[in-house]
């Protein structure tokens, strides 16, 4: 196995394991990203944290959180609301929509409609200014959520139906007048046991994965002050390494989990 990136630590780790344990040859390329798994005749691939275990259009619901709300809403899931405001089909985004949602949540949160790094996020109090954020990054497909007090943020990872993962997110960092528990921009991540976890809480996790037809996501639930959980978000790809770099116990638990994930891979 070439020397990879630190990022990809955990996953190489997992695919060491994989080639060892369960005879599944794996293809590195110049692209880091890229690695081709083979067994009994069949052929895998991983292309970052993207596993060949979604769908290509599952996939992209779990990218478009106004679509991937329209979808779990209709299916009885609570989930913080999205709604669309622009896209290549919607380009322009205009005032009275924005007065119509202040006028119904008070304080909204204006975000891209896609991606899931924390970019771009602000809070608006003024439908004025929220149009002004969005105008001056055309680009950007967009979205608006009512604002929600955060005071917990829990990420449930589903593979198969089942959860195989929990972990906290805590220590958020407070940007743009949000607390932004996404741990790219600073916030940490802990280890939780399942039992730490209600059961109906996992359960909204699976039912939400399942409701968007992905085999794998990793569900971020925020809870607000009467402990009510909402899904937030579903990721299709994910990193998990600046979890597993928190602690020993927790990179055993991701290196578990991605070695098992890949096994998935090869069973019928």
């Amino acid at each position: 196995m070439p020397n990879m990136p630190s990022e990809y630590q955990a996953l190489r780790e997992a695919m060491r394991l994989c080639e060892s344990k369960s005879d599944i040859i794996c293809t590195f390329y110049s692209d880091p990203r890229l690695v081709r798994l083979q067994k009994d005749g069949k052929t895998r691939f991983v292309f970052g944290y993207c596993f060949d275990s979604n769908r290509e259009a599952a996939a992209e619901l779990a990218n478009d959180k106004a679509a991937m709300f329209e979808i779990l809403e209709k299916a009885g899931i609570a989930a913080v609301p999205h709604y669309l405001l622009s896209n290549g089909l919607k380009p322009e985004v205009s005032l009275p929509e924005l007065e119509e949602l202040f006028k119904k949540h008070g304080s909204l949160v204006i975000k891209p409609n896609g991606g899931n790094k924390g970019d771009l996020i602000a809070k608006f109090d003024q439908p004025e200014k929220a149009l002004q954020y969005i105008e001056a990054n055309p680009r950007v497909s967009w979205s608006a959520s009512p604002y929600v007090d955060i005071t917990r943020e829990i990420r449930v990872v589903v593979l198969n139906g089942s959860v195989r993962l929990v972990c906290e997110k805590v220590k958020p960092k407070v940007i743009n007048g949000l607390k932004m528990y996404n741990l790219t921009l600073g916030a940490t991540a802990q280890s939780l046991k399942l039992t730490d976890i209600a059961s109906s809480v996992l359960d909204l996790a699976v039912q939400s994965v399942k409701a968007i037809a992905l085999d794998m996501g990793a569900v971020d639930i925020v809870f607000d002050h009467n402990g009510n959980p909402y899904v937030l978000e579903i990721n299709d790809g994910f990193s998990l390494e600046r979890f597993a770099a928190s602690s020993s116990e927790a990179y055993s638990e991701v290196v578990n989990f991605y070695q098992h994930a890949i096994t998935e891979l090869f069973k019928d």
